[in-house]
């Protein structure tokens, strides 16, 4: 039989509700909150290990719950699993419709050397992607999934870059942080400096490049770097990157959406390394 939480001042629900609501306490403590049946499920089947499982009556009740709390309980790492009244759920939940089951873990962050290697069966070494003071959790988590999509082999977050492992982040990277090693990083120009030395060209992203991202090799080993929504890479990025890649607008848009721009050259970018 599961442990009942029902007060909200529990020491478990504050840590859920600090660990979703505050990135400092993230940080000190390494941790990452995943909520929703599906996240849940898809970073469990990655092999991410939950340390403590919340769950509601409701989502007992339904079958694919059960299932799953089953699989859970017979699993051989078994995280603490925890039952808890709507109410304790809804003081957690940042969700509109909270689905009934949440859990917390370590932060699966990699090791920097991970962005050394390339994608399994790939004979051009490294395709990482590189972000450079994204402030919004949805355009990072978003560029995560479609960099998992692209098949790339590392995310490399320089300091100063919004937390991959913020609850929106998560939430819109659908499972892709789960899948991709993602490194934290120092600064964008001392990360940059370690991969040029490492021998991968670093390719940096922006509206003022003279290159087309179309005319680009990006067979060998390569580091593709996305910038900050408003302002882009830094001057002094953009004159250390090995080339500067620029997306042609057709129409009368100033520009693209920094993670809609990282799904159109990581698309060039897989396809090129796939087609030939």
């Amino acid at each position: 039989m599961d442990d009942q939480l029902t007060s909200i001042h529990n020491p478990l629900v504050v840590k859920f509700r600090r660990a979703i609501r505050d990135a400092r306490f993230r940080d000190k403590h390494s941790v990452v909150v995943v909520e929703g049946f599906r996240l849940v499920r898809d970073a469990f089947s990655a092999g991410w290990l939950p340390t403590e499982v919340i769950y509601t009556a409701e989502f007992e009740t339904r079958p694919e719950g059960r299932a799953f709390l089953e699989e859970l309980r017979r699993g051989g790492f078994t995280p603490r699993l925890f039952r808890v009244s709507a109410q304790v759920f809804q003081s957690i939940s940042e969700e509109v419709h909270p689905q009934g089951v949440m859990a917390m873990g370590p932060q699966p962050n990699a090791a920097p050397d991970s962005l050394r290697s390339g994608p399994a069966g790939s004979r051009y070494g490294p395709f990482v992607v590189v972000l450079a003071s994204i402030q919004d959790p949805g355009n990072l988590g978003t560029i995560v999934r479609v960099a998992d999509a692209a098949g790339v082999s590392g995310i490399l977050v320089t300091r100063g870059t919004t937390d991959p492992w913020a609850p929106k982040a998560v939430r819109a990277a659908m499972g892709s942080t789960f899948h991709v090693p993602v490194v934290l990083g120092e600064r964008p120009e001392s990360e940059m400096r370690t991969l040029q030395a490492a021998g991968v060209a670093c390719l940096g992203t922006s509206a003022r490049g003279h290159i087309d991202y179309r005319k680009v090799d990006y067979r060998r080993p390569v580091a593709i770097w996305f910038g900050n929504e408003g302002n882009g890479l830094s001057d002094e990025l953009l004159a250390l990157c090995d080339a500067v890649v620029s997306i042609p607008i057709y129409g009368r848009a100033e520009s693209l959406n920094v993670s809609t721009a990282a799904a159109v050259v990581l698309y060039e970018a897989a396809s090129q390394r796939e087609g030939s």
